[in-house]
């Protein structure tokens, strides 16, 4: 299922693509397009460092259901 796929992206066009193929789209703001820009595109979250991914992750893996 798409929807349990995580696309990580520093561009609108990365964000449009996860959007596309039906994924959860998470921007982050060290790339070259602001915050704004990749909320416009479709993300979900836009992350400001590299470690808040991890983050991220990490409290996705605690409520996934199993």
């Amino acid at each position: 299922d798409p929807r349990d796929t995580l696309f990580v992206g520093d561009s609108p066009y990365d964000m449009e693509a996860g959007c596309a193929a039906g994924t959860t789209s998470v921007g982050v703001s060290w790339g070259a397009f602001s915050e704004a820009t990749l909320y416009e595109a479709g993300a979900v979250t836009v992350l400001k460092r590299p470690a808040d991914l991890v983050s991220y992750v990490s409290g996705l893996a605690t409520r996934a259901p199993g």
